[in-house]
């Protein structure tokens, strides 16, 4: 299970929980909640049965179900989002 603490910090960190395309496009083609790349989404979408279409990670629904199931077998070793970081910008509770 993941914790959702965690989780909430990251997507934070990571987008500020908005669903859009990254501030570093076109260096890189993150979007969403939790900032997947397109690579990314391909690369894992298939080993949770989703379809391997990198635009639904456009939908924040899709983004966090990846987001969630990656974290739940790998940890955030996938996120630049993790450790000290987290402790700059962590979720303070105004979306809840």
């Amino acid at each position: 299970q993941v914790n959702p603490k965690i989780a909430l910090n990251v997507a934070f960190c990571e987008s500020r929980m908005n669903n859009q395309l990254s501030d570093y496009y076109p260096k890189e083609d993150s979007f969403g909640i939790f900032q997947l790349q397109s690579k990314f989404w391909k690369n894992h979408a298939p080993e949770f049965d989703m379809p391997d279409d990198p635009q639904l990670r456009k939908s924040p629904e899709a983004n966090i179900s990846l987001a969630l199931q990656v974290i739940k077998r790998d940890g955030l070793r996938e996120w630049t989002c993790k450790g000290d970081m987290l402790k700059r910008f962590y979720y303070s509770g105004q979306f809840d």
